[in-house]
């Protein structure tokens, strides 16, 4: 058995909801790969931050707004 550490950001304008939504999503994506070549995945434990930032939205006038930048970081154990 090994351990390894997973890390996965996200950000958002608006809401820390969306943000921290995006990195789960991203993480959970990682999981599922480590699952898929492997026969015994667990989480051991995780942590995130959550912090304010500007965002650049998408399109010809490039304006920014108020947003959050998540990052959750976890321990896996696999074999």
């Amino acid at each position: 058995m090994s351990h390894q550490f997973l890390y996965a950001t996200g950000t958002a304008a608006g809401e820390p909801a969306a943000a921290l939504g995006i990195a789960l999503g991203s993480l959970h994506d990682l999981i599922g790969e480590l699952e898929s070549n492997n026969t015994f995945v667990v989480v051991q434990g995780h942590s995130h931050t959550i912090t304010p930032t500007s965002v650049q939205q998408p399109g010809m006038m490039r304006s920014e707004r108020p947003g959050y930048i998540a990052t959750v970081t976890t321990v896996v154990e696999i074999s």
